[in-house]
């Protein structure tokens, strides 16, 4: 019963969400879309001043950086698995306190590869299309270039906890993790925006993007609202919501 309860939840919010961007009701109407754009306008403070805002530039932000994390974690990659093979070669680092391991430096490839690549070319491509669908602007493009870098900060940090997973008994991954879920929801309220003026009927491809990137929190809240967000069921439907998100950005 729990699953099916979790996914009863999930499904709901998702109808929810579709039925207040087509029917302009509660969250999205005029003053609230304002509040919002207001809010991921200023929010970064005087950062925002250092962002273009020229059309088209966030997603151009996220799909360079993308490509950046791709070369990045290809090379974090490789070495992890050159360190397999021969674990002394790099051995040198040890006099700047540096002792890799091939699983550390595997699984920050991994990390830099979903969330670095993957990740940044899925937000890249989506903040191109949606406008693209609905025949509009993007809400913020300043928001969504400088939420890019903050992004990429997470991912940074990721990088480091894969090596170190504690440092003066701070989780360096549950810090990299609130990092970037509060990017990842200035993008969502970003397209929901976007979605929200939409000039025309936006295409089957364009929901399901915005789907996608908003099935993670959603599944997360739906996890915790039914409260197996700490037992084995909860985390079971919570890989599964999520990793299932994925092929709907890319569809």
């Amino acid at each position: 019963m729990g699953l099916i309860t979790i996914l009863m939840v999930f499904w709901l919010s998702i109808i929810i969400v579709y039925v207040m961007l087509n029917r302009g009701i509660w969250v999205f109407t005029d003053v609230t879309k304002g509040t919002s754009l207001f809010m991921l306008e200023k929010a970064l403070g005087p950062a925002i001043d250092f962002a273009e805002g020229r059309k088209g530039s966030g997603a151009v932000a996220w799909i360079i950086q993308g490509a950046v994390w791709l070369v990045i974690s290809s090379t974090l990659t490789f070495v992890g698995l050159w360190l397999g093979h021969e674990p002394t070669a790099l051995h040198s680092l040890s006099a700047w306190g540096l002792n890799p391991t091939s699983e550390s430096l595997i699984l920050a490839g991994k990390l830099s590869t979903i969330f670095g690549a993957v990740g940044m070319f899925l937000i890249g491509s989506a903040l191109h299309i949606v406008p693209k669908l609905s025949n509009t602007d993007l809400a913020s493009e300043k928001n969504a270039t400088l939420v890019s870098f903050v992004w990429a900060l997470s991912i940074f940090i990721m990088v480091i906890g894969a090596y170190m997973p504690e440092i003066f008994g701070v989780k360096i991954l549950l810090i990299s993790t609130l990092i970037n879920s509060l990017a990842l929801i200035a993008i969502i309220v970003n397209l929901l925006l976007t979605a929200s003026s939409r000039e025309r009927k936006m295409a089957l491809p364009g929901w399901l993007i915005i789907i996608g990137l908003i099935s993670v929190p959603v599944s997360t809240l739906a996890v915790a609202i039914t409260g197996n967000l700490t037992n084995g069921t909860g985390q079971w439907a919570l890989v599964r919501l999520i990793g299932a998100s994925f092929f709907l950005q890319v569809s």
